[in-house]
């Protein structure tokens, strides 16, 4: 009689399920998707969610400037909202919101199996070891916030794994096609898409194919769809005045301050908060992140980095780290160095929250082709459960008062 193979994908996927659900409807039960048009989109860490309900997923697609950020998830958030009418009839603002949200969690359970995959199957990592990456990934506090708030950020996210998942899976085609929906979803990510793509291990002439057809594939699709005059009679005006609205002038060691707790702490951790959005606007009817931590976060989020120096340093020769790094760099360049959206650095936080599991992953995975010894890889996995047992516990409760 010969014995079941476990799924362990599966697992992962009905884990990571139950866990969302039980999130979900603890938010729903703190009435934060009870919403109206005059609720403040700053109210939670300068996230629009209320514009993002009212107005994308809507039955008439936005023409604001937002659509030049955003063209394909406005068109899609549009014929969303027509299939919800079509098939539930009219229904209030609550549930339309919570039927947004139980979309998004099955795209971030996606997200996750899809991680789990590819640190078995591409980096070699124990089941052990990619459970306990995954997890933290999965339980991050990016991920459980953009997960429970209505916004684009965590589709962001999960077509950045799916894009890494097809390139080593040597599938153009899909890539293509996750490189159109990335830059749909916030016009920016096709620049790190592009960056995977470029950097994967390849002959040149398929990655500039591939890259020259996700970006031509981007505009023939917003041209195809009805956001087509809002997004090109409005594109060259909103890249103009952007970098203008959004970018910093810290001093040198603010930046980097601010940029170390955007980059590695509210990635992951629930840090420091005040009762205001991060323009100041709002003040008591908004929350938002400040660079500042307890001193055992700020420790463990040191580790964290340095695990991933050591990794870079053990593993530079290494085609398979060579896109992960340089999502990261991109993102260390544009939101620390040029200092864009550093104020609400964390929501760009899925955007690069991926890149840092896929470089820890090189530790154990062997793949400079010498290995580590059982005394460390037991140590780093240690760490990883440690990490993820604080990082949960600290986000559950932030969370919890938060709503």
């Amino acid at each position: 009689m010969t014995q079941r193979k476990i799924s362990y994908p599966l697992i992962i996927a009905i884990a990571f399920l139950m866990i969302y659900l039980a999130l979900f409807a603890f938010a729903q039960s703190r009435g934060i998707y009870n919403i109206n048009l005059h609720t403040n989109n700053d109210r939670f860490f300068s996230m629009d969610d209320s514009y993002y309900i009212n107005h994308f997923y809507s039955t008439e697609p936005d023409d604001t400037g937002r659509v030049v950020k955003h063209p394909l998830l406005v068109a899609f958030a549009h014929y969303f909202t027509l299939l919800e009418r079509s098939v539930l009839g009219e229904i209030s603002t609550e549930h339309h919101y919570m039927l947004v949200v139980l979309f998004q969690i099955l795209v971030q359970t996606i997200a996750v199996v899809y991680l789990f995959r590819m640190l078995t199957e591409h980096y070699k990592l124990t089941c052990l070891n990619a459970a306990l990456l995954t997890l933290i990934y999965g339980l991050s506090c990016a991920s459980l916030l953009f997960m429970l708030i209505a916004e684009s950020y965590i589709f962001s996210g999960a077509l950045l794994i799916l894009t890494q998942w097809f390139i080593l899976q040597k599938k153009p085609a899909a890539v293509v096609i996750a490189g159109i929906l990335l830059g749909g979803m916030t016009i920016t990510n096709i620049f790190i898409w592009g960056i995977l793509v470029l950097f994967y291990d390849d002959k040149f002439y398929k990655r500039a194919i591939m890259a020259a057809a996700g970006g031509l594939g981007l505009l023939g699709a917003i041209w195809l769809l009805p956001v087509r005059d809002a997004f090109y009679t409005q594109c060259l005006k909103v890249f103009q005045s952007s970098p203008a609205n959004y970018s910093d002038n810290f001093l040198v060691l603010e930046a980097l301050k601010r940029g170390f707790y955007a980059l590695f702490g509210s990635t992951y951790f629930f840090i420091d908060t005040v009762d205001e959005s991060p323009f100041g606007k709002y003040q008591g009817q908004a929350v938002s992140f400040i660079p500042s931590a307890p001193f055992f976060i700020n420790v463990i989020a040191g580790i964290w980095l340095l695990l991933m120096v050591y990794s870079l340093i053990g593993n530079r020769k290494n085609a398979l780290i060579r896109g992960p790094l340089m999502v990261l760099l991109f993102n260390i360049a544009l939101h620390v160095v040029k200092q864009y959206g550093l104020k609400e650095g964390s929501l760009y936080s899925l955007h690069h929250s991926f890149a840092q599991i896929l470089i820890i992953a090189c530790i154990l995975g062997g793949l400079n082709g010498k290995g580590i010894s059982k005394a460390v890889s037991r140590t780093v996995s240690i760490f990883f459960i440690f990490f993820m047992v604080i990082m949960s516990a600290v986000n559950f409760k932030g969370i919890f008062n938060l709503f």
